[in-house]
């Protein structure tokens, strides 16, 4: 038994040793690529890239730190294998670092540009790989860019973007230098009436133009220190103003002046800037020449809105009192670069521009204060809105907006 025992040890030791040892065999990591595109008779190749995935959207900007250039897609969902044609938070998009505008993909059939015959919708975007171990994407894409050529908005250029491809882009999931941008905002009313905004943003955060459900325009203008001074509403893609405000501002870069003329009506209202935090304000009116008239005068508080006026009917002098409460999370458009200038400028709200409402009261002198609106809010994971229902007096539902980011 002994010699059995040693022989059968011996030969499991002699089978074990002509056994080679098993290796792991990992996949080679990728190496980082780039993202190029044709257009022009020219090659685009980025030098830089920044890919964020997460549960809910992708976005790449691929730009190229010569000149200034640069790509941009984003997808309002986290990508999969597969193909992707235009679509709702679709974008593809192209800056040349020259006009004001980028070329952006588009509908052809509805939208800012869809009544012009020269623009044809092309976009397509397919991913064709993801590693999710290694954090590398990969895909092509495909659009016509179209953007509008001056001011007026009456005329548009196009430009063709093939072979568009970028090859294991290394991505993160989260960006700690990442801007949330309202996209667009859909209001519905009680009786189902639909009103929506689309927000359009140059590449440093402040607001370009706007496009409402009727297709009207509204162009923003900032000065040298990122102020916005102007916004002019068109009527479509035509040369015909509809409402012009202006903003002017002191030394210390505070809101000094505002000025609104919608169509014959004016608007002028002044603000003085107290130590306290406070801002006192006074309102004229008049028309689109001179606003020298005395309407009403107030403070504006964090949590409240004092105004002093006289009835329009009873011609007596009263005092309106607004008080507000707020949430702890993020007001929607607190990115948008000078936002924090301008958000009171002619609105009754209280001076909070980072947060959101949850309750307002009015008070007719010293009669009982009552509840005008109530706010309720759904938030994503970085505690910005995605949809607001605002309750009136009664409680009842007056409206629900639902808002997309970027």
């Amino acid at each position: 038994m002994k010699k059995i025992l040693c022989l059968l040890l011996i030969t499991i030791g002699l089978f074990q040793s002509c056994v080679p040892v098993p290796e792991e065999d990992p996949d080679v990591l990728a190496a980082p690529g780039n993202l190029s595109a044709d257009f022009d008779g020219q090659t685009f190749v980025s030098t830089t890239e920044t890919v964020i995935i997460d549960a809910v959207s992708m976005s790449i900007k691929a730009k190229n730190e010569v000149n200034g250039s640069y790509f941009k897609i984003t997808l309002p969902e986290n990508p999969i294998v597969g193909t992707y044609t235009w679509a709702e938070g679709f974008t593809l998009k192209y800056f040349d670092g020259i006009g004001p505008d980028a070329f952006v993909a588009a509908k052809d059939d509805s939208g800012t540009f869809a009544n012009f015959p020269n623009y044809t919708d092309t976009a397509q975007l397919v991913i064709l790989g993801i590693d999710k171990v290694n954090k590398r994407i990969s895909g092509t894409f495909k659009f016509t860019g179209v953007r509008f050529t001056d001011v007026t908005h009456t005329a548009v250029e196009t430009k063709v973007f093939t072979n568009g491809f970028f090859q294991n882009l290394a991505y993160t999931a989260v960006n700690p230098n990442a801007t949330v941008l309202v996209k667009k905002i859909t209001d519905t009313d009680a009786d189902t009436t639909v009103e929506s905004m689309e927000y359009f943003y140059t590449d440093d955060n402040k607001l370009d133009y706007t496009i409402d459900g009727y297709g009207n325009r509204t162009n923003y203008t900032y000065n040298s220190a990122d102020l916005l001074i102007e916004e002019i509403t068109y009527v479509g893609t035509s040369a015909t103003i509809i409402e012009k405000s202006t903003y002017a501002y002191n030394a210390s870069s505070k809101l000094e002046t505002y000025v609104n003329i919608y169509g014959d009506v004016g608007t002028r209202i002044t603000y003085d800037h107290n130590s306290d935090g406070t801002i006192d304000y006074q309102e004229y009116s008049g028309d689109s020449s001179s606003q020298d008239v005395l309407g009403s005068n107030g403070t504006l508080s964090i949590t409240r809105h004092i105004e002093n006026y006289t009835d329009p009917f009873t011609l007596e002098s009263q005092v309106y009192t607004g008080e507000f409460t707020f949430d702890s999370k993020n007001n929607p458009f607190k990115n948008v670069i000078g936002y924090d200038k301008v958000y009171f400028a002619d609105s009754d709200m209280a001076l909070n521009f980072a947060n959101n409402v949850l309750q307002h009261t009015d008070q007719i002198d010293s009669d009982p204060a009552y509840i005008l609106e109530t706010l309720s809010y759904t938030y994503n994971s970085a505690n910005y809105p995605t949809q607001i229902v605002h309750r009136g007096t009664t409680g009842d539902i007056e409206s629900t907006e639902d808002i997309v980011y970027y």
